[in-house]
């Protein structure tokens, strides 16, 4: 079955939907998961379908994500966005430890260096 412009229209929409939906991996996973099986059937129904004629049926795909940010209640948005700053500060920890590894290394490698110039300048 060859791929109708319906079929490349939903696909894009699908991937700007995910790009754009900003929730916690599980919630967003239940999301694209029906909106891929609502759009299949938009498409079943209507293979020549536009990009611009699913907008209109399913909405704007940026206004998908903020509306999932709208609906939720405070609670909840603190606490995804206490979740973000904590993994923010795990990676942060983590590439600064990174970071003093490699000086250290490098630090060491320089001593060695100088050590070894010595002991041959010595001779």
């Amino acid at each position: 079955m060859r791929k109708g412009q319906g079929v490349l229209a939903a696909k894009l929409y699908y991937r700007q939907v995910k790009k754009n939906l900003t929730c916690p991996r599980k919630i967003k996973k239940k999301l694209l998961s029906r909106l891929k099986f609502d759009l299949n059937s938009y498409v079943e129904e209507q293979p020549d379908i536009k990009l611009d004629e699913i907008i209109d049926r399913f909405g704007c795909p940026t206004e998908l994500g903020h509306a999932y940010i709208s609906s939720l209640e405070t609670p909840q948005i603190i606490k995804q966005m206490k979740k973000s700053q904590k993994i923010g500060r795990i990676a942060l920890v983590f590439c600064s430890i990174a970071i003093l590894l490699l000086i250290a290394a490098i630090v060491k490698m320089i001593c060695n260096n100088a050590n070894i110039l010595y002991r041959i300048a010595k001779i």
